[in-house]
């Protein structure tokens, strides 16, 4: 075939044909016509691939995925921004499976076509249901020229074709070949290639540092574990053998070098964060029944750490002895690793146990301070007005975000699977290190005090309630990392945490963090319904009085006009679809009860049509150099059916390929109507690992244009993608801590995802003024202000957007350490002045 038009912006093209390399656009299966050849139209499965419009050919690439059913011609169904829609036939003769066949059309079908959409006809006749989600057509210039990337051919035999083949960067490269030896990159040809080190695959292996086109799956390991000498002194690696290599702190230590020092210098010339632990002796004991235990003392003062009991266990078994779990511990710098091995021999999947470290001998009365991992990500003052502490942090048990109980847990609801607690002595942190995305397992991080035995007075840090169940036949590995220092660094006791962080994930994605306040504005409100003139409850005064029934112009402007008044230069509109019916009989998994309870609508790009054919007027705010962002209401689940005013919602399965077909359109609407920013309301009805996966999809699909934000805080893995919304307020959110202060930059999120932004979204009222905007910028944060037009006239024109002296990076002081707990002239993250 020759001749198939393609963009010569070539990113432009991929957004169509990407989508099928990460699975996010799946071909969809037909549904049945009115005849008795129901089976055979369920068994066609045929979709478009690409639809591009230069101004006067428009061409339209399709592909049949499977069937046995015979085509006799396809019915195209071309539509224009403003609705007008163009019904053309064409035959199909010997269309076979796995084929993928052009058809151009010589003018414009209609005016523009923004999307076509299918219905196969079968020989018989029959005509199929249409797909019922049209495909985007782009606009572009022609190349005139045809080559292997832009021929519509499969020319390297391997299955793929033109750019959705990974051998075609571009449509005007002439070479489909990959350089691999099985036709795709190493990481993206679902194999798990030849790197001795691991058995993981694609996307999985941590070897695939620059995405699917990666050619080379190896790992870079670090020195201590390369199985390599590297400096030179015949010894090898991290571990307790004479073999290895003393230089190696921990496995993933990048230096082999032997620190030469005196007995109490341990963690004394690292060049990293070892360098502010504490020198502790820690001693080693096989107790009565074989098992090991330590005891941890601060070698500057004899000071007892962590005190070892007869009593003690360091896991809790929960599967009636069905599991084998044992365990190792490993002296290192500032404190100790404890290795778990846990074993499920049984064909069953078993209840895995609770790990946990006791005997920390921390205060039970007086300055007690806990790191807040819910929307926070800095420590508070957990002590009582009577002086005491009380006897459980963190946990599984309390308020969810809306009021209700649940199970509480990483990373569906915690940021990272971390405990950290310092007194006026010492400071504490452990963090548990497993991967979850091969896991895929939740787990709850609980500090409690001991109240009975030999341990009482003493803290437990545990991780415990690991879900779901472990299945048969598998063994796995979680270590919990022990590290001690002084109460005013606790953050470096999460420096193994972070290291095995870095490894398993990588950076964050986000390099420049933007801390311009947004205005927002909620366009709906169910108290508006009017069931004749206005049933999408729009706000019907002021410049909103156009909404219902008229169109986009009014509000646009007046909404324009007011944000940069107050200053601002990013704005982002709530509910821009409208609300369903608040009368309606709507259900959601979490909420069994009236339509208000499946607001916000998944469907946040269906507008009524006197709104879609005014969405040119969005074009205005890029005009006004302003950043126009959308919030994408339960952007996690999808309605039953896929109609407004649904009978119910459910959560979104990246499995399901018509879910996600849904959920691809509306993202592909918001991009076309110049989305820059999309907030995404309730993310978390999708399981974090398949968050994981769309979100990639979604950043493909926008061609990495648009800034996604995950309501609450997203767990630690999914915040280095994208940026987190808190919700710092008096009555929402579980709280053993008043948890409408924000006390500290976010020093947690920032220690393992620095550059990643974190908007915080202020209903008291005690941040209702330009001093409190001012210090949420000052501390790192985006403030978000939203609601009724006059509920917030903040003026944000003249914002000093420095961050504090003890977090902005840079050496304010000029004495070579930088910010908190660097820099000695820092007693907190807070500090206005590094100056000592």
């Amino acid at each position: 075939m020759s001749g198939l038009v393609v963009l010569v912006l070539g990113i432009l093209l991929a957004l169509g044909a990407t989508a099928i390399v990460f699975g996010a656009l799946r071909p969809f299966i037909l549904s049945i016509g009115e005849t008795s050849s129901a089976n055979t139209c369920l068994k066609v499965q045929i979709s478009p691939v690409l639809c591009h419009y230069n101004g006067t050919l428009t061409s339209v690439v399709v592909e049949r995925k499977a069937g046995v059913g015979s085509l006799k011609e396809i019915k195209f169904i071309f539509k224009n921004s403003s609705g007008a829609s163009v019904n053309i036939d064409r035959k199909t003769e010997n269309f076979t499976e796995l084929e993928r066949r052009s058809f151009s059309f010589s003018a414009p079908p209609v005016s523009q076509p923004v999307s076509v959409d299918l219905a196969p006809v079968l020989n018989d006749g029959t005509l199929c249901s249409l797909t019922g989600t049209p495909f985007p057509c782009i606009f572009g210039e022609v190349i005139d020229q045809p080559t292997a990337c832009n021929d519509g051919e499969d020319n390297d035999g391997d299955g793929w074709f033109d750019v959705t083949d990974p051998g075609c960067p571009l449509p005007q490269d002439d070479n489909e070949t990959n350089d691999d030896n099985n036709g795709r990159p190493a990481c993206s040809n679902e194999a798990d290639d030849a790197d001795p080190e691991d058995t993981l695959i694609d996307g999985n292996d941590p070897g695939c540092t620059e995405g699917p086109g990666d050619l080379d799956e190896t790992d870079i390991l670090p020195q201590c574990s390369d199985g390599i000498d590297n400096d030179n002194d015949t010894l090898i690696d991290y571990g307790s053998n004479s073999s290895n290599d003393p230089g190696c702190a921990d496995p993933i230590d990048d230096d082999e070098t032997n620190i030469i020092s005196g007995a109490l210098d341990f963690c004394t010339g690292f060049g990293d964060d070892r360098d502010l632990l504490y020198n502790v002796t820690i001693n080693l004991f096989t107790k009565a029944d074989g098992t090991k235990s330590f005891n941890a003392i601060r070698k500057s003062d004899g000071l007892v750490l962590r005190q070892n009991f007869s009593d003690e266990k360091f896991f809790g078994d929960n599967s009636n002895g069905a599991l084998t779990t044992t365990y190792s511990i490993t002296p290192t710098c500032g404190g100790v690793d404890i290795t778990y091995s846990v074993q499920n021999p049984t064909s069953q999947s078993q209840n895995p146990p609770n790990l946990r470290v006791d005997g920390i001998m921390q205060v039970v009365s007086g300055d007690f301070y806990v790191l807040d991992i819910k929307d926070a990500g800095f420590t508070r003052r957990v002590t009582k007005p009577n002086g005491q502490v009380g006897t459980l942090y963190l946990g599984s048990n309390g308020l969810d975000g809306f009021g209700g109980t649940g199970t509480l847990a990483y990373p569906n609801f915690y940021y990272s699977p971390v405990i950290v607690a310092y007194d006026n002595s010492f400071s504490v942190g452990t963090g548990i290190q497993y991967p979850y995305l091969n896991y895929k397992h939740d787990v709850v991080p609980q500090l409690a005090r001991v109240t009975s035995g030999l341990q009482t007075g003493t803290w437990r840090h545990e991780y415990r309630e690991f879900k779901p169940l472990m299945p048969a036949n598998q063994q796995r590995t979680y270590t919990i990392s022990v590290r001690f220092t002084k109460p005013s660094s606790w953050i470096v006791t999460l420096d193994p945490y972070k290291k095995y962080f870095k490894q398993t994930y990588g950076n964050s994605q986000q390099t420049a963090q933007n801390r311009h306040p947004i205005h927002g504005v909620e366009l709906a409100y169910s108290q508006f319904y009017n069931a004749q003139t206005n049933p999408r409850s729009y706000q019907s005064t002021g410049y909103f009085n156009e909404l219902p029934s008229v169109g986009w112009g009014s509000f646009v402007d007046g909404f324009i006009a007011q944000t940069k008044a107050l200053g601002y230069e990013r704005a982002m509109i709530w509910t821009p679809s409208g609300l369903y019916n608040p009368q309606g009989s709507c259900t959601s998994p979490e909420n069994q009860g009236s339509g208000q309870h499946c607001n916000y609508p998944p469907a946040f790009m269906d507008f009524l049509p006197h709104l879609d054919s005014t969405a040119g007027n969005f074009s205005k705010f890029a005009q006004n150099n302003l950043e126009l962002g959308f919030w994408w209401g339960r952007s996690g689940q999808t309605p039953n059916p896929e109609q407004w005013n649904p009978t119910s919602i459910s959560n979104a399965d990246y499995e399901n390929a018509q879910q996600i077909s849904f959920l691809t359109n509306q993202l592909l609407l918001a991009k076309q109507r110049n989305a820059k920013t999309i907030g995404l309301d309730y993310f978390g009805g999708m399981p974090a690992f398949q968050r994981d996966d769309w979100i990639d999809d979604m950043k493909s699909l926008t061609i990495n244009q648009v800034l996604f934000v995950h309501e609450g805080s997203g767990p630690d893995f999914l915040h280095r993608k994208m940026g987190n919304f808190y919700w710092p307020s008096s009555y929402i959110w579980w709280t053993q801590y008043n948890k409408s202060l924000i006390e500290s930059p976010d020093v947690l999120s920032h220690y393992l995802n620095k550059g990643s932004e974190i908007w915080t979204w202020h209903r008291d009222t005690i941040y209702w003024n330009l001093n409190s905007v001012q210090k949420m910028a000052s501390y790192g944060f985006t403030p978000v202000y939203f609601g009724y037009p006059t509920q917030y006239s903040i003026n944000v024109a003249n914002l000093d957007y420095d961050l504090v002296e003890c977090f902005n990076d840079f050496d304010d002081d000029s004495d070579g350490d930088v910010d908190w707990p660097y820099d000695d002239g820092c007693d907190s993250a807070t500090d206005t002045s590094e100056t000592e």
